[in-house]
């Protein structure tokens, strides 16, 4: 069902400074910058290390910001996957429709721990394989935050439904975690609060020290630290409250 994972939603209250951050700051690349067929609103795609966000534009005193949803790329019939999917209970909240790019089908539904989810069907794969990136290594997974009578349902949800292959159940010292993969793609699931499921980004870097430097040049808030199993761990704020962590690669 499932090709990859294509992109990770962030709506931007100043679209500029959130371009400038992910761009500049974190060394991201434009790989597509398009605006809907109406008109009204502008969808920015950018490739941070080998993962991909898109930066899509808000409508004044708009609150709903931040994080909004984990979008794939599915390799069968949209409409197949959606019937398949609305038979076992999940709550879609677009039906299957043209993009408002107007460049492939999508539909929206909430996975059941309450996160957005969003499948595509289009032949383009807007991502760019060996494209260098000054700041980050690589994209190392998106976390879904769910408490923890949701984790089972998620988990089988994650690997029977998805088909991602599931890594051990990890008891850390934030609580239980999970990772499930597929290919070079990982969602994190961890236990947490359920009001926004969506709940952070990380990325591999080759130091976080030299991060945090960049970060705290550019006025935004982290914390530098040394977790229990000896892996260093940087913790931000971007713009828009969204959370990003980066991990050193294995050395």
């Amino acid at each position: 069902m499932i090709k990859e994972l294509n992109h990770i939603g962030i709506r931007a209250g100043d679209f500029d400074y959130a371009l400038a951050f992910y761009q500049q700051t974190l060394g991201g690349t434009i790989i597509r910058d398009s605006r809907s067929l109406d008109g009204k609103s502008s969808f920015v795609y950018i490739q941070l290390g080998d993962g991909v966000i898109e930066l899509l534009s808000s409508k004044p005193g708009e609150t709903n910001l931040g994080l909004q949803h984990v979008a794939f790329l599915v390799n069968e019939d949209l409409n197949r996957v959606y019937e398949a999917l609305l038979a076992q209970g999940l709550v879609f909240t677009v039906q299957p429709r043209l993009a408002g790019s107007g460049n492939g089908y999508l539909a929206f539904f909430r996975e059941p721990g309450g996160a957005v989810f969003e499948l595509i069907q289009r032949e383009e794969n807007i991502r760019i394989p060996g494209l260098k990136n000054d700041v980050l290594l690589a994209f190392a997974s998106s976390t879904i935050q769910v408490p923890p009578e949701s984790f089972d349902r998620c988990a089988a949800f994650y690997r029977d439904t998805m088909e991602f292959s599931s890594g051990p159940v990890l008891e850390t010292a934030q609580g239980r975690v999970q990772h499930f993969r597929h290919g070079r793609d990982a969602i994190e699931l961890a236990l947490g609060a359920a009001d926004q499921p969506l709940n952070r980004l990380t990325f591999q870097v080759a130091s976080c020290s030299a991060l945090r430097d960049r970060l705290l040049e550019r006025g935004l808030s982290c914390t530098l630290r040394r977790d229990p199993g000896a892996e260093t761990v940087l913790d931000a704020v971007g713009p828009d409250g969204v959370r990003l962590r980066f991990v050193e690669a294995p050395v």
